[in-house]
């Protein structure tokens, strides 16, 4: 993540070593019709030790002071008109999308806004319409300030965006949709990711 995430981009035969935001930054990630939903997000045994593996895997990485890159394996896709489309590693690229803004919304309102300018327009699904619109939703809206000032500790982040004015209930049968409030339903590395993540995720931002 930042400069610990790396993710490799290949265009025109030549790959290239980029974070999550130096892409997002360079070009309009669009994950297109032909990509599969978002499916790190299905309530199985394996995909739910597929998303745990996921984020331990960059928490140790990040507690360790050695390493200056993290590679998430290639993600493969093409370059058309400022669009970087993924044909494989669309699940990694959206789990980054997600990390980031619960870092940014979970340390202030400054991280988020920042975060918010670089990624609005920029990561976009193309799958369903309803993915698209809950994107920018998640984008343009900071959920996370009323998810910390919460008054029930029993409610978790999903349910805060499910009480949203601008979320449809409809959008639940979205399996994309779905998959990301489950993502957002997980407690389970919440503190960790606040105090592992957030240093070069705002360092990152500021350059």
């Amino acid at each position: 993540m930042m400069e610990n995430n790396a993710v490799s981009q290949l265009n025109s035969g030549l790959g290239r070593r980029m974070s999550f935001i130096d892409l997002v930054k360079e070009y309009v990630i669009v994950i297109p019709v032909i990509q599969r939903d978002y499916v790190q997000g299905r309530q199985t045994e394996k995909i739910a030790e597929i998303r745990k593996n996921f984020v331990s895997d960059l928490i140790s990485f990040i507690g360790d002071e050695n390493k200056k890159s993290h590679d998430l394996d290639a993600i493969y896709g093409s370059v058309q008109s400022g669009q970087f489309v993924p044909l494989d590693g669309q699940q990694r690229l959206t789990t980054l999308f997600l990390l980031h803004l619960y870092v940014a919304g979970m340390n202030d309102g400054n991280s988020f806004l920042t975060l918010k300018y670089i990624l609005c327009g920029r990561f976009s699904y193309m799958t369903r319409h309803s993915s698209a619109m809950f994107c920018e939703k998640l984008i343009d809206n900071n959920v996370f300030e009323e998810y910390k000032n919460r008054k029930d500790e029993n409610q978790n982040l999903s349910d805060v965006i499910r009480n949203q004015g601008w979320f449809y209930d409809v959008w639940q049968q979205d399996p994309t949709v779905a998959g990301m409030l489950v993502r957002a339903s997980e407690r389970v590395v919440e503190y960790q990711l606040s105090l592992l993540i957030q240093g070069c995720l705002l360092t990152h931002l500021s350059q």
